[in-house]
C-alpha cells in the first residue's frame, strides 16, 4: 500500500500514485450496511473496504470497488486482490456513484444506484468477523468518498 487519505469538508480524499491505499473509518462492525457516494477522480479503482486489519496491508480485507481500468465492479481481498467476483459495468472517472454495501458474513451485496450488482460469499473466520472494520479504498489514482452512512445490522 502506498498513498494517503485525508478528510476535507466531510469528504474522504484518497491518493495513491503507485499502488493502492486503504484507510479505516475507525468503526468496527461484523454485520453492517455502508452507504456512500464514490467518485474515482482519476486512476484505476475506488471503493469501500471491510476487514480486520485495514490500513496495514497484511490482512484479508474485502474490497468492493468500482474498477475503471477493467470496466467492472469487483470484489477482491487484500493484499493480493484475489478475485471473489466481478461484473462488467461502465465506470466513468469523475462521476458520482451512490454505493450501498451489505455485509453479513459470509455474504455480501453491492448496490449501485439502488440496483443489486454483486452478490457473493467469502470465507470469514469468527475472529476475523468480530474484529472487522469499515474503510475506504483507492488504487493508483485519486478518489473522493462522501456522504458516508453506516448502520449496524442486527442479525439473529
Amino acid at each position: 500500500p502506498a498513498g494517503e487519505w485525508r478528510l476535507q469538508q466531510e469528504t474522504y480524499i484518497g491518493e495513491a500514485k503507485a499502488g493502492w491505499q486503504c484507510a479505516s473509518l475507525d468503526v468496527k462492525s461484523r454485520n453492517v450496511e455502508i452507504q456512500a457516494t464514490v467518485r474515482l477522480v482519476e486512476g484505476a479503482a475506488a471503493g469501500l473496504a471491510w476487514g480486520p486489519l485495514l490500513a496495514n496491508g497484511r490482512g484479508k480485507d474485502l474490497i468492493l470497488m468500482l474498477d475503471a481500468e477493467a470496466q467492472c465492479l469487483r470484489a477482491a481481498t487484500t493484499p493480493n486482490f484475489a478475485e471473489t467476483c466481478a461484473r462488467s459495468f461502465p465506470v466513468e472517472r469523475g462521476k458520482d456513484y451512490r454505493v450501498r454495501i451489505f455485509i453479513r458474513p459470509p455474504r455480501f451485496e453491492m448496490y449501485i444506484e439502488d440496483t443489486l450488482v454483486l452478490q457473493s460469499a467469502i470465507p470469514v473466520s469468527s475472529s476475523m468477523a468480530e474484529q472487522a472494520g469499515v474503510g475506504v479504498f483507492v488504487d493508483r489514482g485519486k478518489a473522493e468518498i462522501k456522504d458516508v452512512i453506516l448502520h449496524e445490522i442486527d442479525v439473529r
